[in-house]
């Protein structure tokens, strides 16, 4: 009998938590659907609208994570933060010869139709600086302002 209320209880929580997970945020069965089926591991998933788009933020491997989709369920892109060390040994190397002296504050790894590129916040000097990097090692200066 302890068993079974136990389960119950557990199973409330679990339904409860995902009702108020997804709270204000109207997620259809073909995006839950779509998304489950992408990122199956994911945990702690909250949705919030973010323009036209349907924002899943999570984690998976550790990483935060988001994912952008329509209200059909198509994928549209994905985001995630990483650690400098984790971009590709290209991006590194140009990054290094170009902005020896500098200090990277964020790297975030933008991945959508158009493949897959990363975006780096750094501080240089007195100015920061936002660069995007693509997967070969080619850098674009996005932004520059003092600090």
């Amino acid at each position: 009998m302890k068993r079974i209320i136990i389960t119950l209880s557990m199973l409330m929580a679990v339904a409860l938590t995902s009702v108020f997970a997804n709270e204000g945020t109207d997620i259809n069965q073909k995006v839950q659907a779509a998304f489950e089926k992408d990122f199956a591991s994911a945990k702690n998933v909250k949705w919030n609208k973010d323009g036209e788009y349907l924002k899943a933020s999570f984690t998976i491997a550790d990483m935060l994570t988001d994912a952008y989709y329509t209200q059909d369920g198509e994928l549209m892109g994905s985001a995630r933060n990483l650690l400098f060390d984790q971009l590709p040994l290209a991006v590194i190397h140009e990054f290094n010869k170009r902005f020896n002296e500098a200090s990277v504050l964020n790297v975030l790894e933008i991945t959508n139709d158009e493949g897959t590129s990363y975006r780096l916040w750094i501080e240089q000097g007195n100015k920061k600086i936002k660069v995007r990097a693509s997967g070969s090692g080619e850098i674009a200066i996005l932004e520059k302002s003092k600090k």
